[in-house]
């Protein structure tokens, strides 16, 4: 598989696998001592899963990658579905990972999903698909 770092560069994670197995672990390593939530969030997804809403995450880092960042901040058990670059053709702005989080939930109606996004990609998949979006 072809991951794409930017609009000029590919790799082939095969050929590739040790040295982006090396920065990965480097990254968790770093996810673990440097992740804090941002104020509020613990309270909100409680609340959410209290009422009874789905919570997802849709990311542009890889799966285990998130799981660790979830993890290390103790908020994995809130989420019933993770999608990361590696479950997806294409990543964020590509509104992929939205769509595979619907799938894995059953939800076809995008007016059934609320959007939550933290920088620039995220807005271009709101606008682009409109999907309901804040921006934090």
């Amino acid at each position: 598989k072809e991951i794409v770092i930017d609009d000029n560069i590919l790799i082939d994670y095969k050929k590739y696998y040790d040295v982006v197995k090396d920065f990965i672990d480097i990254s968790y390593k770093k996810y673990k001592t440097s992740m804090i939530p941002y104020p509020g969030l613990v309270d909100t997804l409680s609340g959410l899963k209290k009422h009874g809403y789905i919570v997802g995450v849709a990311s542009s880092k890889q799966h285990q990658g998130i799981i660790v960042a979830l993890n290390a901040i103790n908020i994995q058990d809130y989420f019933d579905i993770i999608v990361g670059l590696d479950d997806v053709k294409e990543g964020k702005p590509s509104p992929d990972c939205i769509y595979k989080g619907m799938e894995l939930v059953s939800i076809t109606d995008k007016s059934q999903v609320i959007y939550v996004g933290d920088n620039y990609n995220d807005l271009l998949i709101s606008n682009n698909n409109l999907l309901i979006i804040k921006c934090l």
